[in-house]
């Protein structure tokens, strides 16, 4: 769903404080476990993944690409740089990160729900807070977070908070990145 500029302000307006300042809670939670760039986009597509498979798991790949279509303002603009290495250097941390903003993400869509906000508007309220998680980052590292994520979710077996592993999606082709954004 495409919405204007008023729409998301109203959307926004909806969920009142409570809500903005539970994500801010979780945000600085998320923050203070001391994350690396790349643990950081680690733990943010293992939430989203979890998030697809919850919440989207009729359309995982329409979040995907929503998130995605949310960040095409950010490209050209320089962001934090993310040097990935071949496995995560402190997955308890990165588990750690998932589980808080998974945590918050569940609260949030609880929230949502008892207000009587309408589906499309919920889950667009939570792919706000999963952009803005990516908004620090490189439009190349939102790409391969993004592919990262849509792999992980079709794997066989996956489960709510399995890794999310990045050096998998940047041994993919360009021209694969690009067919998947």
């Amino acid at each position: 769903m495409q919405q204007t500029a008023g729409a998301t302000h109203q959307t926004m307006a909806k969920i009142g404080a409570t809500a903005r300042n539970e994500m801010a809670t979780a945000f600085a939670a998320f923050d203070a476990i001391g994350l690396a760039a790349s643990e950081r986009l680690s733990a943010i597509a293992g939430v989203i993944a979890a998030t697809a498979a919850k919440r989207h798991a009729v359309a995982p790949t329409r979040l995907l690409g929503a998130i995605q279509d949310m960040m095409r303002p950010a490209i050209g603009r320089t962001g934090e740089p993310c040097a990935s290495s071949t496995a995560d250097a402190r997955p308890a941390q990165i588990a750690d990160g998932v589980r808080v903003l998974d945590t918050a993400l569940d609260r949030l869509a609880q929230h949502l729900t008892a207000a009587g906000l309408p589906g499309d508007e919920a889950a667009f309220v939570e792919r706000v807070f999963l952009a803005r998680l990516l908004s620090a980052y490189r439009p190349q590292a939102i790409r391969t977070t993004l592919l990262a994520v849509g792999r992980a979710g079709a794997r066989p077996g996956y489960c709510c908070g399995d890794p999310v592993h990045l050096a998998e999606a940047e041994a993919v082709p360009a021209a694969d990145v690009a067919a998947a954004t």
